[in-house]
């Protein structure tokens, strides 16, 4: 799962910089896929362990807001409805 995070983290993160190539974002899809095909060669279900792709780019998206002072930690809280409020 951090895995996954991370590398969508830096895709959200490169493309506001506008860093993201085709190639770099072919290169974190493959990546996340492999990783998710090492889950499922487990024996897990990678979807029943796994958040939803919109929990992982709307967390990176809250990172990145923090990190760069558009945002702050009070204005997240009280949205129950998000992904991450159970953080």
């Amino acid at each position: 799962m951090q895995l996954y995070l991370d590398m969508q983290f830096v895709m959200i993160f490169s493309s506001q910089g506008r860093y993201l190539s085709r190639h770099l974002s072919q290169a974190i899809k493959t990546i996340i896929g492999r990783a998710i095909d090492a889950v499922a060669a487990t024996g897990l279900d990678p979807n029943s362990v796994l958040p939803e792709d919109e929990w992982f780019v709307e967390v990176s998206q809250i990172a990145i807001k923090v990190l760069t002072g558009k945002s702050a930690f009070d204005n997240l809280e009280g949205d129950d409805g998000s992904p991450g409020a159970s953080y």
